[in-house]
């Protein structure tokens, strides 16, 4: 008896030293901390020559090297450089901030690509390279980027999320910096062709409804009617030269129209 009450208090006294051991002992959870995926080298360039490069730092600077024609460069140098500070805005934004001017970036975790918000359809893909030392840039004469884009291949949703609002006036005095991009503008149908639509863009001062600042509006018309309201999704072609049957020569900003939405005019 007296063997089994040692056994017991034995068993007893090693419970109490393990569990003092034990919690004398905090587990420490470590975690490696990860680098924003923003930090990098990421350049954008085409078969024109077109060039532009960013260089994101740890430390919250960035810097842009820029192509000749390019609004930021300052006092129209070829391949100028300009310093920014960058913050993180959340869901794979950044805010950015330059002596000029201040836009978005956004991280585009699928494609590990980013695009800013002035420029959104000019992805930038990782580069190996520096701004402008390891691979010495040659900065030919500006050149429009082409038209064409793989807009065919967007749902909807992403060219709704991707259009720029542009204004009438915007759209025709500086067509030129909108021809191949995308945009949106709302407005009334006020004639129905085979193949296009012409819009008015500018709203009444009273009431619903719009009038003048026409557009001309290449697209699929057989759902549309004179009067509907309209969204027009599309891509910048330039300005539209035609003769009415009158003989009068007109000048319209054209639009091919990649998504439409429509609402019965009153």
């Amino acid at each position: 008896m007296k063997k089994y009450l040692i056994l017991l208090i034995t068993i007893a006294l090693l419970a109490v030293m393990f569990a003092g051991c034990a919690s004398s002992k905090p587990i420490t959870v470590t975690s490696t901390p990860t680098q924003d995926p923003i930090i990098g080298v990421w350049r954008y360039t085409d078969k024109i020559g077109y060039d532009d490069r960013f260089m994101f730092n740890a430390d919250g600077t960035f810097a842009e090297s820029t192509p000749p024609g390019y609004s930021g460069s300052p006092k129209g140098q070829k391949g100028s450089v300009i310093p920014g500070t960058w913050s993180a805005m959340g869901g794979n934004s950044y805010a950015c901030t330059q002596p000029v001017e201040s836009f978005t970036v956004t991280f585009d975790p699928i494609n590990i690509a980013i695009s800013d918000s002035r420029y959104p359809l000019l992805a930038h893909t990782r580069y190996s390279g520096d701004l402008d030392t390891q691979e010495p840039i040659s900065y030919p004469a500006y050149v429009a980027t082409p038209k064409s884009q793989p807009y065919e291949s967007m749902t909807h949703e992403q060219l709704m999320s991707s259009a720029v609002p542009v204004t009438y006036e915007n759209l025709y005095r500086n067509n030129e910096d909108y021809v191949g991009k995308l945009v949106l503008i709302k407005g009334q149908v006020i004639q129905v062709g085979s193949n296009y639509l012409r819009v008015a863009t500018k709203p009444l001062k009273q009431g619903k409804g719009y009038s003048g600042d026409i557009v001309y509006v290449n697209s699929d018309t057989r759902k549309i009617m004179d009067d509907d309201y309209v969204d027009i999704y599309g891509v910048v072609d330039g300005m539209k030269t035609y003769t009415t049957v009158l003989g009068a020569e007109v000048i319209l900003p054209e639009i091919t129209s990649k998504y439409l939405l429509y609402e019965k005019g009153d």
